[in-house]
């Protein structure tokens, strides 16, 4: 809700939304727990015109207030025009991200919209070898960063034998241009010192003198 620039990402996919959407997060601006469910019009009529029972509860099932943080935080988002911002300072975070860390030497691609960024790490950038799922390249980024004051996701699971490696860039949408070339200094001085690190560790030089990573396909 909001994070990608719109209040709901698939507004800027060109369809007309989803028959049953989950909302939450910023509902309660990321502090009130908070969730709901959106349906369409003729969803929820099937389901009333059937049997007309849904027997379904929970025990803080429309929590009085829970909603009242929930209204309040979008009352405040459209007040404030914080839509436009996300817009504004997402713009200015992908630039200063592909600015300072593409040339970085395991930065295989960076994407994302809005306040939602990832950079993905690989072993080697032209052919996009995999880092070996034992070497947790980027959950050390985020260590190193968090020891920074950075806070950041990195892989949140391991989901196969071929690993994704990558940290989520996630900023508050109140953020301002100084934070945003902040954090990515931060995150730059963190993918740096891991590499080093990393070299350090697992690189070894073949019999002509170049440069190899240990356990690289």
């Amino acid at each position: 809700m909001g994070k990608t620039g719109t209040m709901h990402a698939w507004e800027q996919e060109g369809i007309n939304g989803p028959d049953i959407q989950m909302v939450g997060k910023a509902l309660g601006a990321g502090f009130v727990p908070i969730s709901g469910v959106l349906l369409r019009q003729e969803i929820f009529n099937g389901i009333a015109g059937g049997t007309q029972i849904l027997a379904h509860g929970h025990t803080f099932q429309a929590h009085p207030t829970a909603c009242a943080a929930a209204l309040a935080v979008q009352r405040i988002i459209k007040r404030d025009n914080i839509l436009d911002n996300v817009k504004a300072m997402g713009q200015c975070l992908e630039f200063e991200l592909r600015q300072q860390l593409s040339h970085l030497p395991y930065v295989g691609n960076i994407r994302g919209r809005g306040l939602f960024w990832a950079v993905e790490f690989v072993l080697d950038t032209e052919d996009r070898t995999p880092f070996p799922r034992q070497h947790s390249f980027s959950n050390r980024i985020v260590e190193v960063a968090a020891e920074l004051g950075l806070n950041i996701l990195g892989n949140l699971g391991k989901t196969g034998e071929i690993d994704v490696e990558l940290v989520i860039i996630s900023p508050p949408y109140i953020i301002v241009r100084k934070e945003v070339g902040t954090i990515v200094g931060l995150l730059k001085t963190a993918i740096s010192r891991v590499t080093r690190e990393y070299e350090m560790r697992y690189c070894k030089t073949d019999s002509h003198g170049s440069a190899m990573i240990e356990g690289k396909l």
